[in-house]
């Protein structure tokens, strides 16, 4: 009878089949990969930072460099070199992505026992962040699929009765400066790589498990998002007038679901992703220095201008993205100090209801505003006046909501309930 091998012979044979398996991966997705999308540029842009956050030694970094550079001739190699602009640009950053995540694979297989299980958590994170843009983009190529008729003139419809259109508006200040537009569309990709070193600082400063709820809000926002946008499809103004956008505002059309010229649009409107987790970045930033809140609050205003500017989304998807980012934020923060043991039961009691509370009212608010615009339009096209007010009130009631629960003096966690996050320093600096 033939005996197991030990678990130190097995990992023995994993610290060369890991690497490898890994190397002939990276070739491959260098090789297939679509480099023109730049959001999947910045998701390994953000794999990249967060290897660097680890601050690795003058072996792996070296490792780290030369594999980019063996990925880059792998695609090049291929003769898929497409626009010469876009792989300038897209191919150092997927590469460096790319290679990262084998050195770290590499790095998991041949480290010392005692390390795996926080080398792990990191190579788990650094992978987490392109896989799902990767999932999302196929997501949204379902919408399209599924949805071949949108709400997209529902939409615009209530945008009119604002007494503007905002998104044309917009666009066309952004077609006048257009350094600004480019800042904008730079910003509007690059949430991944913002995700990343939002959570490297919060892991590099062991702040309580703000990591991990960031990653997490992100995550829960992206999901229950595709689900909503079935509910909703619309695909934005510059689908819906392509000829007329943003120069010319057209007349709205007949309130009913049409279909588009471009029909693998995806149909990513309501809400606002792109927004929410801008939002979820300032919310989960507020511990962070100075700069970064500056930055995150800098990349809020920026993404804001690009989604309207874009005319891939209309004003009331960003106003619904507020209470929607709310009640993710809320559901997903880390548990607080009155979950400690030997907490009152008051306190403990009161702070779940609390949040609770904000989470039912966040969500009922979303639900709401999906019903107005889907069943509703009788109601908001004949009382325009009111639609000011409940735009501002939605906004002014989510954050008034966040605020009164920031203040929440049981909302701060103790140090002895702080969630271990993946280990970002190098393990030889810890001696």
């Amino acid at each position: 009878m033939m005996t197991p091998p030990a678990k130190a012979e097995l990992w023995d044979i994993r610290r060369f089949v890991i690497p490898v398996t890994a190397l002939v991966c990276g070739i491959i997705l260098a090789w297939r990969m679509p480099f023109g999308d730049p959001f999947l540029t910045f998701a390994f842009c953000g794999v990249f930072a967060l290897h660097m956050f680890r601050r690795p030694g003058q072996v792996e970094l070296a490792a780290t460099l030369t594999g980019a550079a063996l990925l880059s001739w792998a695609r090049l190699a291929g003769f898929r070199w497409g626009d010469t602009i876009t792989h300038g640009v897209t191919l150092p950053g997927i590469s460096l992505g790319l290679s990262s995540l084998l050195v770290i694979a590499a790095s998991t297989a041949w480290c010392a026992p005692e390390d795996r299980p926080g080398r792990l958590r990191s190579a788990a994170v650094a992978l987490a962040i392109p896989f799902f843009v990767c999932l999302s983009n196929l997501g949204l190529q379902l919408t399209a699929w599924l949805h071949p008729l949108t709400y997209d003139g529902f939409l615009y419809a209530f945008d009119t009765t604002l007494g503007f259109e905002p998104s044309f508006m917009v666009g066309e200040f952004l077609l006048r400066a257009r350094w600004l537009r480019d800042i904008c569309e730079i910003t509007y990709n690059a949430v991944p790589l913002l995700i990343a070193v939002v959570y490297a600082l919060h892991a590099h400063r062991r702040k309580n498990a703000a990591g991990l709820s960031l990653l997490l809000s992100c995550g829960v926002a992206g999901v229950a998002g595709f689900l909503l946008y079935h509910l909703l499809p619309a695909a934005g103004p510059v689908y819906l007038f392509p000829a007329e956008f943003p120069r010319l505002v057209p007349a709205v059309p007949q309130l009913r679901t049409m279909g588009l010229a471009n029909r693998l649009a995806p149909r990513d409107c309501m809400p606002s992703l792109h927004f929410a987790w801008a939002l979820l970045l300032c919310w989960n930033a507020r511990s962070l220095p100075a700069w970064v809140r500056v930055l995150t609050g800098a990349g809020l205003g920026l993404t804001a201008l690009a989604t309207l500017g874009s005319g891939q989304h209309y004003l009331v998807d960003l106003v619904v993205a507020v209470p929607f980012a709310l009640a993710i934020q809320t559901a997903c923060s880390p548990r607080t100090g009155s979950d400690a043991v030997g907490a009152h039961p008051f306190d403990e009691n009161s702070t779940r209801r609390a949040k609770r509370r904000v989470v039912f009212m966040a969500s009922a608010t979303v639900v709401l505003w999906f019903g107005l615009l889907r069943f509703s339009q009788v109601l908001y096209q004949a009382h325009p006046a009111t639609n000011w007010f409940i735009v501002s009130a939605t906004v002014a009631a989510s954050l008034l909501l966040k605020r009164s629960l920031a203040r929440n003096p049981s909302t701060s966690q103790p140090a002895s309930q702080r969630r271990c996050l993946p280990e970002l320093v190098h393990p030889q600096e810890r001696a």
